[in-house]
């Protein structure tokens, strides 16, 4: 399914984004300010691909709110009133959780 960029700037509540080595910098930076410009965007995921850890942007009327990063347990999604399940995030790519 091909989706519009034009319906994907309209519709987009959180956006998720998979931190790789070394970008972190990047992704909190540059890209991290070129998404706030998106109006529907409320929400910004960041997912460390090498281990647990979880960090959220929120747009909270118009200022964006960083969230502590999460290692344990499920972060909330306000946008879409959901919980996102870390352990199904990282269940098939063998990084245990910490304490492990």
């Amino acid at each position: 399914m091909h989706i519009s960029a034009e319906a994907l700037a309209r519709y987009t509540a959180p956006m998720f984004w998979l931190r790789q080595s070394g970008a972190g910098a990047l992704d909190r930076g540059d890209k991290l300010d070129e998404y706030r410009t998106i109006d529907t965007l409320e929400e910004y995921v960041l997912i460390d691909s090498r281990r647990r850890w979880v960090e959220t942007y929120r747009r909270v009327e118009n200022t964006w709110i960083a969230s502590l990063p999460t290692i344990a347990g499920d972060p909330p999604l306000t946008s879409v009133n959901i919980t996102l399940a870390l352990e199904h995030l990282y269940e098939t790519v063998g990084i245990a959780p910490t304490g492990d």
